[in-house]
C-alpha cells in the first residue's frame, strides 16, 4: 500500500535536493536513494516510568539506499508534508 502521494513525493525530493545535496550513504558510500513509500512514526517513552506513549510520536520519512538498503529517516513536519485535513477529500 502506497500512502505517498506524488505531490509528497515532489516535496520530499525538492527537501532533499536542497538540504542535502551530494547526500552520501554512511554505510557503503553510494549517492542514490529511493523514498520509502509509506511514512513512519517513532513512539515516545517516558523516562521515568518506562511506559511507551504508541499514540505519541514523531512522523517520519525514510531515504533508503538503492545499493545496501540503508535507511536515513528526516522529520516529515520539517520536510513540508503536513497531516491532511480528514474532511478535505
Amino acid at each position: 500500500m502506497k500512502l505517498l502521494k506524488k505531490e509528497d513525493e515532489g516535496v520530499i525530493k525538492k527537501w532533499i535536493e536542497e538540504k542535502t545535496p551530494g547526500l552520501r550513504c554512511f554505510c557503503c558510500g553510494h549517492s542514490k536513494w529511493g523514498i520509502q513509500q509509506n511514512p513512519a512514526m517513532t513512539v515516545l517513552i517516558d523516562t521515568n516510568s518506562a511506559r511507551i506513549h504508541y499514540m505519541d510520536g514523531y512522523p517520519m520519512i525514510g531515504l533508503i539506499c538503492d545499493f545496501c538498503a540503508h535507511i536515513l529517516w528526516f522529520s516529515a513536519p520539517l520536510m513540508g508534508l503536513k497531516p491532511k485535513d480528514p474532511m478535505e477529500k
